[in-house]
């Protein structure tokens, strides 16, 4: 039997990467229903490059390097994960006295982190920080010389960043593969074409409050 600190951690990757991936895939297919042309252009990218679930022929490589070679996928995920973050607020005590920004922390504080905040910032991300736009990460590189690996909050960083980072963006990558080159998913409006309103529920993870309701159009060809 492992020690306490081993069972911990396999529960967080094997519970809780569940929830969060689940609460990204919500809200990756709340953002296409709504942005049509995106959603077909990734599609296109889909059935292009991997090979149709019901071919019989052996793959070429494994889908992980599949996955990887598609840039608007890689695109579009990191677009999702910016603009709604699975976990929007998380807490950190310091354990010793110390320093952020310059501003004193006595040990024992709280300190509230938001990548909600952070991942939306107009002062990093630019007036169209509001905007989904899963192009700008053609031209928005983590660590680049005028930005800060800080930038982008979803995961954390440093030491006490999230351990399944890698593991999520691929198992994220590979349910949202397998569900836009089958289907397709077009948004629920109101009786008068009007767009609803999602009301959020924050926890742990944020997602629907009353759940997610889509027109959903299984497709043909892949």
């Amino acid at each position: 039997m492992g020690s306490p600190r081993q069972y911990f951690a396999c529960s967080l990757l094997i519970i809780g990467r569940h929830e969060t991936t689940a609460s990204a895939l919500t809200w990756a297919l709340y953002l296409l229903s709504q942005n049509l042309e995106v959603q077909s252009y990734l599609r296109a990218e889909i059935r292009s490059q991997i090979p149709s679930p019901t071919s019989t022929a052996t793959p070429a490589a494994p889908l992980e390097d599949y996955l990887d070679s598609l840039p608007y996928l890689r695109n579009v995920t990191n677009e999702v994960f910016r603009f709604f973050p699975p976990v929007p607020i998380t807490l950190r005590m310091a354990g010793e006295n110390t320093t952020l920004g310059g501003h004193y922390i006595p040990k024992g504080t709280i300190v509230v982190l938001s990548p909600w905040a952070i991942n939306r910032s107009k002062k990093v991300w630019g007036p169209t920080a509001d905007i989904f736009d899963p192009d700008r990460w053609d031209s928005h590189k983590e660590g680049k010389e005028d930005a800060s690996n800080y930038d982008f909050m979803t995961f954390l960083h440093g030491p006490r960043g999230c351990i399944g980072k890698d593991f999520s963006r691929l198992e994220f990558k590979a349910l949202l593969a397998a569900l836009v080159g089958k289907f397709e998913f077009n948004e629920v409006l109101g009786e008068n074409g009007e767009r609803k309103e999602i009301a959020i529920k924050s926890g742990i993870t944020s997602r629907p409050e009353n759940g997610l309701s889509l027109w959903v159009r299984s497709l043909d060809g892949w």
